[in-house]
């Protein structure tokens, strides 16, 4: 699973790049009882995050709380819908990987 959005990258020079669909993974998961911390990175497609191509920005940290109930999704599920609940990537969609 990954996220797709179009996002915009702003350089210091006061250069923007848009980038019309992004691939948004998170690439790593940490898990400290019901904290959990997510290693969120960029690409320009999917195809390059599977070839090893090099993200677009450093990878982002967030830390979010997980339900831990027996009927919760997936620590990984979560990360995802809580990444859709912040500003940044509202209005991404999910990619389901084959």
């Amino acid at each position: 699973m990954a996220l797709s959005k179009k996002i915009t990258l702003e350089y210091d020079s006061g250069v923007s790049l848009p980038v019309e669909s992004a691939y948004i993974v998170i690439t790593s998961i940490l898990i400290d009882k019901n904290i959990v911390t997510l290693y969120v990175s960029s690409y320009v497609s999917r195809q390059h995050y599977h070839d090893g191509k090099a993200s677009l920005e450093a990878t982002k940290t967030l830390v979010f709380q997980h339900d831990i109930s027996d009927t919760a999704s997936n620590t990984t599920k979560q990360g995802y819908e809580y990444l859709k609940t912040l500003p940044e990537y509202e209005g991404a969609i999910d990619v389901l990987e084959d």
